[in-house]
């Protein structure tokens, strides 16, 4: 559980408020790691040395990962799902909507 939440870039509960799972939840399930984000990689925000570091996903899956959010919204404040998910080792998906 400890491992779990260091991973995390953030506190924050795996079942939401309207009991849908968070995404640390869902990549735990997908890579094994509880990262916060969808994006390939990691991606520092901020001065270099001060800066926070935000994980994503560090390699290809074996289960990929698809939302329409990153088809919904303005321009520039889309979700942006990374290769590694996009492009899994399995043709197998799991999709995220505003139901589920």
């Amino acid at each position: 559980l400890a491992m779990v939440q260091r991973d995390a870039d953030f506190p924050a509960p795996l079942i939401l408020p309207n009991g849908y799972c968070a995404q640390e939840l869902v990549n735990l399930l997908i890579v094994g790691r509880a990262h916060s984000n969808v994006f390939n990689g990691e991606k520092l925000i901020g001065e270099e040395g001060e800066g926070t570091r935000l994980r994503g996903i560090p390699r290809r899956t074996p289960v990929g990962f698809l939302t329409l959010f990153e088809r919904q919204g303005e321009p520039g404040s889309l979700v942006v799902v990374g290769g590694n998910l996009k492009r899994p080792l399995s043709p197998v998906f799991v999709v995220q909507s505003e139901s589920h």
